[in-house]
């Protein structure tokens, strides 16, 4: 005797195909994930390269000769770069970071490098590059602007004040 099966074959197939599609969606969105985090890490290299650029911009300005009067002479010394020099034009650490930020502004979105001083350190510095992630992002830092990411860099030179003669 022959069993009709009048379209259970056809609901399997449906429930195979619906079954399929949730992994599949469940698959998009592992590949979406990993893409997100894929450009995150990217970012993050970037970051990671300005600050390091920074660091190398911070030895260059620390071999530049310095000046300064002593006894009725003109000393040249090389000494660390300083936010708190005499002289009134700006110091040499402002200008590392306007050049830093000029160099790479453009790499990540509102970019932005912030470069200060470690108090009570001898050619201590901290690097931080902020820019705008609305994904991953957790500090708040204008009202509005959105969220960004920050990557710090802490940068100590062996460097001493010396007299060159």
């Amino acid at each position: 005797m022959r069993h009709f099966q009048k379209g259970f074959t056809l609901l399997e197939v449906l429930i195979a195909i619906l079954v399929l599609s949730f992994g599949l969606l469940g698959l998009a969105a592992m590949q979406l994930n990993a893409l997100q985090s894929a450009h995150f890490s990217y970012q993050g290299t970037i970051a990671n390269l300005a600050a390091k650029d920074v660091k190398e911009r911070i030895w260059a300005k620390l071999l530049e000769l310095q000046e300064k009067e002593e006894d009725g002479e003109v000393v040249s010394y090389v000494a660390c770069p300083s936010s708190a020099e005499n002289p009134p034009s700006p110091s040499r650490l402002s200008r590392v970071m306007d050049d830093a930020n000029v160099e790479w502004r453009d790499k990540l979105p509102e970019m932005e490098v912030v470069l200060t001083e470690k108090v009570g350190t001898s050619c201590g510095y901290t690097v931080e590059i902020y820019w705008l992630d609305e994904r991953f992002g957790t500090i708040e830092r204008d009202e509005g602007d959105g969220l960004y990411s920050r990557y710090v860099y802490h940068v100590h030179l062996p460097g001493q004040a010396f007299v060159v003669k």
